[in-house]
């Protein structure tokens, strides 16, 4: 699995090859830290689709601790 932090470099270095699949597989690292910098990535940088996935990752794994 690539590195998470090697993609959030990419994408600030606007290398953008692949990037649905590269967020796919970055989604499942348990690295939440590392996903909400991804997704703030994403959005700061206009991939709105990307991003707001990365975000209903996070929101269903802390589904309940929201909801409280």
């Amino acid at each position: 699995m690539e590195d998470i932090y090697k993609l959030i470099d990419d994408i600030n270095l606007q290398k953008l090859e692949n990037l649905d699949s590269r967020v796919n597989e970055a989604i499942t690292t348990d690295n939440d830290d590392a996903l909400f910098i991804l997704g703030e990535t994403l959005y700061n940088f206009g991939l709105m689709p990307q991003g707001l996935e990365v975000f209903r990752v996070l929101y269903h794994k802390y589904q309940t601790k929201v909801n409280c």
